[in-house]
């Protein structure tokens, strides 16, 4: 799926040089118009963020590394995705 600017499309569709009125052009400018409207979401961007997490409680305290979502805080996440399965955050490679 691709978002346009519809008038933008009719604009370039009625500006391509032709002989006369055509009525095929207005018909599918028309349908374009007419066309179904999604709506768009803007992306959301995010990262992996590193924390550390107890695996096994007291006395023992076993620790391990994991990552969450700098978004919405979803902890089982993996480097190798890369939108978070919970917001849907495009996760990016680098941040600040």
């Amino acid at each position: 799926m691709r978002l346009i600017d519809v008038d933008a499309l009719c604009d370039e569709i009625e500006s391509v040089e032709y002989s006369g009125h055509d009525p095929e052009v207005e018909r599918i400018c028309s349908l374009i118009q007419k066309a179904k409207w999604i709506d768009a979401e803007p992306v959301k961007h995010g990262y992996w963020e590193e924390f550390t997490r107890i695996v096994i409680p007291q006395p023992y305290n076993h620790y391990e590394q994991a990552w969450k979502c700098s978004k919405c805080g979803y902890d089982e996440g993996f480097l190798e995705w890369k939108y978070c399965p919970q917001c849907g955050a495009r996760m990016e490679k680098d941040h600040e």
